[in-house]
């Protein structure tokens, strides 16, 4: 090995062949690691991402009670003295129920005849999402209220009262918002309803648009409430999971039939519904530091190899002349151009996947600069460190000892 001719780096196919090999892998490497990174960066996007309530502080749980063994009556009367025992409880800000609570999946539609200028007949059949709650459900989710104002704790009466989102809103109230009358009865025997206010749009998954939704009080049904598996909202002032306890012996107290189901806080829910993208950026990053492990390793072997077959050649000139600097430079070099060659092909890739990583990620922009220049930077640091070992060996060539072949 040591009689390679002189300035021979990559001249034999064998040499080349390594070469191009460690280009691949560099280049494999940037693309997992840039992937790695944007889905990283989009999951904290997505764990901050504004979904229109507030999670932290907030218990959430089922209570299913099941036609068979209550009416709506009775499920009404139920939650309404489990909601007040709740908030006399220290540590309890306030307590509300809803038949729908975000990030459960589940939904209840209403096919409706809204007023539309765009539709045939100057109405449109839309489904809109219908939430049945108790007046303090905007508070303990943390809602926010944009226009108008949230229900009050007496129960309605006249007019049919609901609240909107800003979906609805912006979708069919066009000239006047809050105090707009709809030809819309969704409460048994009501023939029309009036808006009273409009809050921010839930957006559960950050991803998608959001939905018109409408809010009412389930008071104003005559029949209570029919949801037969309603979920009730605690807002606390400490760690939420705290009552967990208290909230099962409360609704036992009112009913021992009832099983507090699904008891979980809100932060854990928005957690559990990123899954998913979660596991895409464990994965990927997994693949990106073995791929990046993978490339340094090789990196090394190949200039320690290359260091190797060139130590004639590095003798010959060190008897000319040459710094120890200059043979570190050298090698440093070889193992760097390697790596630039590797990481601009990767970064090339990655921006042809730039419309499947789009589908991907969220709040960040699939061919990020920032996040190309840090991937480009880490590899070209982990290539010269790898490059360090086989440099300083060139330099402690003795080149008599090299040109005689030992």
């Amino acid at each position: 090995d040591g009689q390679a001719p002189v300035g021979g780096a990559l001249r034999t196919s064998v040499s080349r062949m390594r070469a191009v090999i460690m280009v691949g892998q560099v280049a494999v490497a940037a693309v997992l690691l840039f992937g790695a990174l944007i889905l990283g960066r989009s999951f904290i996007e997505l764990v901050e991402a504004d979904r229109g309530f507030e999670p932290s502080s907030v218990l959430t749980a089922s209570l299913p009670m099941p036609s068979r063994f209550f009416t709506s009556a009775r499920r009404a009367d139920v939650m309404d003295a489990v909601l007040d025992r709740l908030r006399s409880t220290p540590g309890v800000t306030t307590a509300a129920a809803t038949s729908v609570l975000p990030l459960t999946f589940t939904e209840s539609l209403r096919t409706l005849s809204l007023p539309s200028s765009e539709a045939p007949g100057g109405t449109a059949e839309v489904q809109i999402a219908v939430r049945w709650v108790t007046p303090h459900y905007l508070d303990a989710l943390g809602i926010r209220v944009v226009e108008g104002r949230g229900f009050d704790a007496a129960s309605p009466s006249g007019r049919d009262e609901l609240i909107v989102n800003e979906a609805f809103a912006d979708a069919y109230l066009r000239e006047r918002r809050v105090g707009a009358v709809l030809p819309v009865g969704l409460v048994p025997d009501s023939t029309e309803s009036e808006v009273i206010g409009i809050v921010a749009n839930l957006q559960p998954d950050a991803n998608e648009r959001p939905s018109p939704e409408v809010y009412l009080t389930y008071r104003q049904r005559q029949d209570g409430l029919t949801s037969s598996r309603p979920y009730i909202v605690v807002r606390t002032t400490g760690d939420p999971e705290a009552l967990t306890a208290t909230l099962r012996s409360v609704v036992e107290q009112e009913d021992a039939s009832i099983f507090v189901d699904s008891v979980m806080t809100m932060d854990a829910r928005v957690m559990r519904s990123l899954t998913r993208p979660r596991l895409y950026a464990v994965v990927v990053g997994s693949y990106a530091l073995f791929a990046v492990m993978i490339a340094g390793v090789g990196l090394f072997g190949v200039l320690s190899h290359t260091v190797a077959t060139r130590r004639r050649e590095i003798g010959v000139r060190t008897a000319l002349g040459a710094t120890p600097a200059s043979v570190v430079a050298l090698v440093v070099t070889q193992g760097l151009g390697i790596t630039v060659a590797g990481v601009a092909i990767g970064l090339a890739a990655v921006t042809g996947l730039s419309r499947f990583l789009a589908a991907l990620v969220y709040g960040v922009t699939p061919t990020d600069l920032g996040s190309l220049a840090m991937v480009a930077v880490l590899l070209l640091v982990i290539a010269a460190l790898a490059c360090v070992l086989p440099a300083r060996r060139a330099a402690r060539i003795d080149p008599l000892k090299a040109l005689k072949g030992l």
